[in-house]
């Protein structure tokens, strides 16, 4: 009877212990650093905006964007990323008697929270979905000429129309927000593929005017890019 009792106790230890064996998983990237870049189309809605469907130009408010982010995971679930994005956009000013375009170079700086759904389960998969928020700020400037196109060139002038238009300011630091959603399939090499999906939203004089309409300026990014975690993954163990 007691040789039945120390065969089952060791039985017991023994599969305890298989069970319990240290497992080395290349998606794990609890205190890792990782680096993306990343660049897609973005589209830039202000007030004035209608204005560029109206003469014919509605793609003009799509233009390449570019992102690069620095990131921490503090789990493999809760993320801190910094990312410093650029694109050149188009706005206009009140379409008082015509169609008046402009240009202006952006450059946007965030700190985002994401969040790894896939690693709240304490699974650890190639492919992940990452819901992110994120508070920062927008800084425009290198504005241009306006371009005047006249609704009727034969009684205004640009000089008549220019005396009731607003003035564009040279330069706007103005803070923002932005949420998004990020897609994300990782090689056992540390380099994955991403897609960003995400808004921006930022305070209204981020075009160069004066709030006049809708308070916010909106900014809608769709971004392709590769990602790089630095380090090597933990052995954990898995029960």
């Amino acid at each position: 009877m007691r040789k039945i009792i120390a065969l089952f106790a060791f039985a017991v230890i023994g599969a305890a212990t298989l069970s319990a064996q240290p497992i080395l998983t290349p998606y794990q990237y609890r205190n890792r650093i990782f680096l993306a870049v990343q660049g897609g189309p973005s589209l830039f809605v202000s007030e004035y905006c209608n204005t560029f469907s109206n003469h014919g130009r509605g793609g003009s408010l799509f233009a390449p964007y570019g992102e690069v982010s620095l990131g921490y995971y503090f789990t493999d679930a809760h993320i801190i990323r910094v990312s410093v994005g650029y694109d050149k956009k188009n706005a206009a000013l009140p379409p008082s008697g015509g169609f008046f375009p402009y240009s202006f170079h952006s450059a946007n700086l965030f700190v985002d929270y994401m969040l790894n759904y896939n690693a709240l389960e304490e699974v650890n998969v190639p492919f992940n979905v990452m819901l992110y928020v994120g508070l920062g700020g927008g800084f425009t400037a290198g504005f241009s000429e306006p371009e005047y196109i006249l609704n009727n060139p034969e009684t205004q002038t640009v000089e008549e129309v220019k005396a009731w238009l607003p003035t564009v300011n040279p330069i706007n630091v103005v803070p923002g927000i932005r949420v998004g959603m990020l897609f994300e399939y990782d090689l056992p090499n540390n380099l994955g593929f991403l897609f960003d999906l995400g808004a921006e939203a930022f305070t209204d004089t981020y075009n160069g005017l004066e709030p006049d309409t809708f308070p916010l300026d909106l900014q809608v990014n769709a971004t392709f890019g590769l990602v790089y975690h630095f380090g090597k993954a933990k052995i954990v163990t898995m029960y």
